[in-house]
């Protein structure tokens, strides 16, 4: 008969300074340049749920990205309260006082179909610009 308590301490061992290091040695991650988008878009989104066009006309820079919001909303309403609760930045693309921001979801709805919104700054507040999807399709 063998003992293998030696190695099941030194295995023990081994796990608890792995995960010590994790906790202090945190992986390097830096933050998004397209998180700051991430409010103004959900604000947005839920705009369009509640087929709120006022709350829509005052974050558009134009009477566009308000006809897609509520098109949107009329079309597949559930599908965009998943993106309403959910969207994350996946990339994007900033000159002068514009800049592009594609979304996803971390979910199924409209995999590989992202939402891209153009944001143009209107008196330091972005504004949407424009909004595209094939998820959703165009008014």
């Amino acid at each position: 008969m063998t003992n293998s308590r030696p190695a099941a301490v030194l295995t023990l061992g081994l796990v608890a300074a792995i995960g010590v290091e994790l906790l202090v040695m945190q992986p390097y991650s830096a933050p998004s340049p397209w998180q700051p988008y991430v409010a103004p878009a959900r604000r947005y989104l839920q705009a369009a749920l509640a087929r709120d066009s006022t709350a829509l006309d005052q974050q558009s820079a134009s009477a566009a990205p308000v006809a897609w919001a509520l098109q949107a909303a009329r079309s597949a309403p559930e599908t965009l309260a998943v993106w309403a609760a959910g969207l994350r930045p996946s990339g994007g693309r900033r000159w002068a006082d514009t800049t592009d921001v594609m979304f996803e979801t971390a979910t199924e709805v409209c995999e590989f179909r992202p939402i891209l919104m153009r944001f143009v700054r209107r008196h330091g507040t972005p504004r949407v610009l424009m909004a595209r999807s094939s998820c959703f399709g165009s008014p």
